[in-house]
């Protein structure tokens, strides 16, 4: 059951900071407005995909292209990490109050004396 529920975790994990990346990298639509339709919706579709027009635009424009797009994935993986951090911090803290060790410590420590000492 722990395995099921930790595998359960990454997967929703991995979802969920990756709609946040992706959506947040598709709306960067400012960046990829100067190309053609067909070329803007490659672009805006993935960071391989603005790659890919990048070097077929070739040159300076390009490069630029190149570039706007790694600028926009980073900052759109970095709010997708803020995300992820803030739903673990959340999550240790729903955690740490009933945890058993706590209580123990609250009642001074009897709980956490080996059998063998009491």
């Amino acid at each position: 059951m722990n395995n099921a529920t930790r595998e359960i975790g990454g997967v929703l994990g991995v979802a969920i900071v990756g709609s946040i990346t992706a959506s947040l990298y598709a709306s960067s639509g400012a960046v990829f407005d100067a190309l053609p339709p067909a070329e803007q919706a490659v672009a805006e579709g993935s960071v391989g995909g603005a790659v890919a027009v990048a070097s077929h635009v070739g040159g300076v424009a390009g490069a630029e292209l190149l570039e706007a797009a790694r600028a926009s994935f980073v900052t759109a993986a970095g709010a997708g990490v803020l995300v992820a951090a803030a739903i673990a911090a959340l999550g240790a803290l729903l955690a740490w109050r009933p945890l058993p060790a706590a209580a123990a410590v609250e009642r001074g420590g009897d709980d956490l004396a080996p059998e063998a000492a009491r």
